[in-house]
This record gives C-alpha cells, sequence and structure tokens, in this order.
C-alpha cells in the first residue's frame, strides 16, 4: 500500500504534496528540501501537523530550522499524511 503524502506548505519556494518515499524515511528537513528550500532566508518556525493515530484528532509539534539543523533529535521524522508548515 502506498503511503499518503506530505504536505509542505508556507514559506517554502514549491509547496505542494510531496510523495512519502516507500521503504524510506523523510526528515524535516528533507521535507523543507523537496519543496525547493526557505523562500525566505528568516524563516525558522516549522509547525507539523499529525493525526493521531486511530482517532480523527490532531497533534501539533513545533521545530525551528536552525535547531534541525544543528540536532538530529529537532530533525523530525514526518510520517506519511503529515502538514509542514514553515513559518
Amino acid at each position: 500500500r502506498t503511503p499518503e503524502p506530505v504536505f509542505v506548505q508556507g514559506l517554502v519556494k514549491k509547496p505542494d504534496r510531496y510523495e512519502y518515499p516507500p521503504a524510506e524515511e523523510l526528515r524535516l528537513l528533507g521535507a523543507v528540501s523537496l519543496a525547493g528550500g526557505l523562500a525566505n532566508p528568516v524563516a525558522d518556525k516549522i509547525y507539523v501537523v499529525r493525526r493521531k493515530p486511530g482517532t480523527n484528532r490532531t497533534i501539533l509539534i513545533t521545530s525551528k530550522v536552525s535547531d534541525a539543523k544543528r540536532d538530529e533529535n529537532a530533525n523530525l521524522l514526518l510520517a506519511p499524511g503529515d502538514v509542514v508548515s514553515v513559518e
């Protein structure tokens, strides 16, 4: 079964939906890269909206581009269906 795409929006050069790579992992900076990188050099805040498994509820995860570049833990592992918004 094909995983749901990841949606990348906000201050990126090519906001769109991107296929989640099967049998691979996709991290936060990888998703920003797929979207052509940052459209604004001062953009730093990132919100990830994720559906809570088994429910219709969502959770909001926050991170920063600057943190993700320095700390592997801040470069979050994305899940299929995540919405990534760069602010």
